[in-house]
């Protein structure tokens, strides 16, 4: 048996196939849009971003130059999952998720009209894989920040200096990276961010400042997706609420991509992604109030 919480608190999910440079595929993205079309992402957009080159002058000087680069994301119709294609790989986004069967069935279904339309994708070469997970903490009316984690108020980044209320705005973070095999690592960021009061005097309730982990905010609003809140995180008690990432990735040697296994090579990463998130929780809270269940196989 398997198990997941009822009312995760899990917002974003993106599963990423870095590979070799992509040739230019704009005469091809008709052909995809077709595709993308019947398997029910309907909405075809395109973003710019600029990239930077620094190259070595004659004598201490450095030269910049500036590329911009398109990046063509494929939405669903309420933009709640999205396939993006830019010059450095291909990427899955959903910011609805039910199961991680599901889900990489449904990026192994997107991989396999991306290799039948876009014919240079079969030979251009995999090194990496990557898989981030997003979730936000914030506690229900009963609770303080600190029950939902293993190590209570320890485990949290501002516990490491002395609260001084006179202060604006309160913002920790701890970063940990584990290399847990020779191609493979995992990255846990926790922040702890103070929530917001309202200009109301009368409304008790505050707001979060922002949803996202900064490593995984979309910064070009034509690519953004609108995240699913949930209806408590709107409005809450708590002066202190946590973002999780939770991030696993590992080197590809030698694989084109039209070779590349989804489902095999996906697995391990989700696994200690999902081992990793859990040993943070304090189970007792975490069951109770995000309804844990066991789930069939």
């Amino acid at each position: 048996m398997n198990g997941r919480f009822k009312k995760a608190p899990l917002i974003y999910v993106v599963a990423r196939i870095n590979t070799t440079p992509v040739p230019d595929f704009k005469d091809e993205l008709p052909l995809l849009q077709k595709k993308m079309l019947r398997l029910g992402l309907v909405t075809p957009l395109v973003g710019r971003a600029t990239q930077l080159s620094f190259q070595q002058a004659i004598g201490p000087e450095m030269s910049v130059q500036h590329k911009y680069v398109e990046r063509v994301g494929y939405f669903s119709i309420d933009k709640d999952e999205c396939l993006l294609i830019d010059s450095g790989g291909i990427e899955y986004r959903v910011t609805k998720y039910n199961k991680y069967k599901n889900f990489i069935e449904r990026f192994e279904q997107l991989i396999s009209a991306v290799r039948q339309n876009l014919d240079y994708f079969q030979n251009i070469i995999v090194s990496e894989i990557v898989l981030s997970y997003a979730d936000v903490v914030i506690p229900l009316s009963n609770r303080k920040l600190d029950d939902y984690f293993i190590n209570g108020p320890a485990q949290l980044p501002l516990a490491q200096m002395e609260n001084v209320s006179a202060d604006v705005q309160q913002v920790g973070q701890f970063q940990i990276e584990r290399v847990t095999r020779q191609t493979q690592k995992t990255t846990l960021l926790l922040e702890q961010l103070n929530s917001i009061e309202s200009p109301n005097p009368s409304n008790s309730l505050r707001a979060a400042s922002r949803f996202m982990p900064m490593p995984l905010v979309e910064f070009d609003p034509v690519l953004a997706m609108p995240l699913i809140l949930q209806e408590h995180w709107t409005g809450f008690t708590s002066p202190y609420y946590a973002l999780i990432m939770t991030q696993t990735s590992a080197l590809i040697k030698n694989v084109a991509f039209g070779k590349l296994d989804i489902i095999e090579v996906f697995l391990p990463i989700h696994v200690e992604a999902n081992e990793t998130f859990m040993k943070l929780l304090n189970r007792s809270t975490c069951d109770k109030d995000w309804e844990y269940e066991d789930i069939p196989e």
